[in-house]
This record gives C-alpha cells, structure tokens and sequence, in this order.
C-alpha cells in the first residue's frame, strides 16, 4: 500500500493558519476564529473531508469578504472600530489600503489555488480496507 505524503501547498496553508491563529490570540480579537482556525489546521492534518469542505467555504467566504473590502476601507475609522468590534487604538490609515487589499486577495487566491488542486484534493481521500483477510 503507498503511503501519500502531505502536499507542501498544505503544509504551507497551516503554517499560515497557525500563524494567524496565535497571533490572534496574543492581540486577544477574534478569539473565536482563532479557535476555529486550530480545529480546521488539526482536521487537515488527520484528512478529514470536512476540511477539505471547510477549506473551500473559507476560501469562497474569504472571496465575497475581499470584494466587499475596498467599500469597507472608504468608509471613516469609527465605523470600522465599531462594525468590526476592533478598539479604537487600532487605526486604518489610507496609504495602506492597496498593499492591505494586495496582500489578502494574493492569499486568497493561493487559497482557492490550493483547496482546488488535485494534490491535496488526493490527500483527504481515504482509502480504507474493510477486508480483514489479506
């Protein structure tokens, strides 16, 4: 039987995920996310194919969100702070609205890129064998 490696795409995208998530525990926002991030990255590493699903929902919802961005941006500082339930000591500042914009949508289509793939779609199928007479 052939033992399947993990793609380094993968690999790649939890890295990333882990990343995000600690770094939002530690400016304690969106602790929830965080959380879920963690259980996604631990259910893509045991090839669950809810993960695999996950990782595509994420991915699209992370598409819509990017769209929205740019209307999100134009808007003033305090209505920002208060939709997104951010304090106040976070400011956006509008020099770095394209490099944010940039840098997310980039992620984002890597991440369509690589929940989509044939590698890693590979990786969450499971080949289990019920025969127990070999």
């Amino acid at each position: 039987m052939k033992k399947l490696k993990m793609p380094k795409r993968l690999l790649f995208l939890i890295s990333i995920y882990l990343i995000t998530a600690i770094s939002l525990f530690v400016l304690k926002i969106g602790v929830i996310a965080g959380v879920l991030l963690i259980i996604l990255t631990v259910a893509m590493i045991g090839k669950q194919k809810a993960a695999l699903n996950m990782l595509r929902a994420f991915a699209i919802l992370q598409g819509i969100t990017l769209s929205l961005f740019p209307f999100i941006l134009s808007q003033d500082s305090e209505s920002i702070s208060q939709l997104l339930k951010l304090p106040p000591s976070i400011a956006f500042n509008s020099s770095y609205d394209v490099l944010a914009i940039s840098i997310a949508s980039v992620f984002c289509a890597l991440q369509l890129w690589f929940s989509f793939s044939k590698k890693v779609i590979n990786w969450f199928t499971v080949n289990t064998n019920m025969n127990i007479m070999r």
